[in-house]
C-alpha cells in the first residue's frame, strides 16, 4: 500500500480555536472523508508549499509557519487557501489535485481552514 497524505475540511469550531486535541480527535473521527494524495505527488512538489502560511503541529503544539509539515500536521487557514489553490492548480499536471482542489474551493467558500494529516 502506497502512503498517503489526508486532507479534510475542519469545521467552523474547530477552525476557530485551533488546539492539538481537537485536532487529533477531530482527524481520528473524520478519517472516512479524507482527501488521499499519493506522498509521491506530495514529495515532488514539496518545495512549491514552502511560501504559503500555514499552522503546523511542531513541536507538537499548534505553531505559525510556512509551508508542509511532511510528518504531523498542517492547517491551512482560511486567509492562506486562495494562495494554495493557485498552487494546486499551477502543480496539477491532469487530475491528480482535482478532489484536493474541490475541497479548498469548498473551505474557501465556507471560509473555514483545511487541515493536512502527513505521514
Amino acid at each position: 500500500m502506497a502512503l498517503e497524505h489526508e486532507f479534510f475540511m475542519l469545521t467552523l469550531e474547530i477552525t476557530n480555536k485551533i488546539m492539538d486535541n481537537e485536532i487529533i480527535v477531530f482527524y481520528q473521527n473524520n478519517r472516512k472523508s479524507a482527501v488521499c494524495i499519493q506522498d509521491d505527488l506530495i514529495l515532488a512538489n514539496l518545495n512549491a508549499f514552502k511560501d504559503i502560511n500555514t499552522v503546523t503541529s511542531y513541536p507538537n503544539k499548534p505553531t505559525l509557519s510556512k509551508g508542509l509539515n511532511y510528518y504531523g500536521y498542517t492547517i491551512f487557514m482560511p486567509n492562506s487557501l486562495s494562495q494554495l489553490l493557485v498552487l494546486l492548480k499551477k502543480i496539477s499536471k491532469g487530475n491528480e489535485f482535482s478532489q484536493l482542489i474541490a475541497l479548498c474551493e469548498e473551505a474557501h467558500q465556507k471560509n473555514v481552514a483545511v487541515l493536512h494529516y502527513g505521514i
